[in-house]
């Protein structure tokens, strides 16, 4: 039998109890909330010029050459300077390694050559002409630049070869004899390139290239040829990283 002391107990009870689970919601609705955890930042990538590239070049090239041509005997050796503008197209290949600011590697590189030919008469013997023509172009070379950013500028230098026709002829076009060498030299120069993203690369390049002076005869004609070839070539040029 419920008495009425049991009664009361039992709502003081349910009193408290209420009383205690309304104070905790309201003290949990109180506490501050947590921040939204922020994203990470991470760093701008840093360029880099390290790995390997390939890429296609256009500009012009001053062909100057200098030197004479000989009779058999030497007698009345015929002088021969000319010095020519024309185009020159190619491509290159190349891999870079990177050391802080300081980017070394090698390179290769082939190109096309058009409107180096030049001729002249004879001087002494008007009877005959004399022209010479170089028709390509290569380079083996060590590159080493400082980098900053995006960009970088470099010397260069290495090991040429080109490729030249020499020929003697008849003034009136009736007979001509024509020898043609490749030819090894050396080259030096400078430049300039600009990583515009990771993998696409500009650049500003100049090089001198010189082939000493060589001897070819053109038995038919009775001559031979003591010719020195130098190239002044300023180029520029788009090249793939990867």
């Amino acid at each position: 039998m419920i008495t009425k002391t049991k009664l009361l107990l039992l709502g003081t009870v349910f009193t408290l109890g209420a009383t205690a689970m309304l104070g905790d919601t309201a003290f949990a609705a109180d506490l501050p909330r947590k921040a939204p955890v922020a994203a990470p930042i991470y760093p701008p990538p840093v360029a880099t010029w390290a790995g390997c590239y390939i890429g296609g070049t256009v500009g012009a090239v001053n062909h100057r050459t200098t030197g004479h041509f000989d009779t058999e005997g030497g007698s009345a050796p015929e002088p021969f300077s000319s010095s020519k503008t024309g185009g020159i197209y190619g491509g290159y290949l190349g891999c870079n390694w990177q050391n802080r600011a300081f980017v070394y590697g090698v390179e290769g590189d082939f190109s096309g050559l058009g409107g180096s030919s030049t001729s002249q008469l004879g001087i002494f013997d008007s009877d005959y002409g004399f022209s010479t023509k170089a028709q390509w172009f290569s380079t083996v070379r060590g590159r080493a630049g400082l980098a900053v950013d995006n960009a970088m500028i470099y010397l260069t230098g290495g090991v040429a070869f080109a490729h030249f026709k020499t020929t003697a002829f008849t003034s009136s076009g009736f007979f001509s004899d024509e020898v043609s060498n490749t030819r090894t030299g050396w080259t030096v120069g400078a430049g300039a390139e600009y990583m515009f993203t990771p993998n696409w690369i500009g650049r500003l390049e100049f090089l001198y290239a010189d082939f000493g002076q060589s001897t070819n005869s053109l038995p038919n004609t009775g001559y031979s040829s003591n010719l020195s070839h130098e190239f002044m070539i300023g180029r520029i040029g788009l090249a793939y990283k990867w």
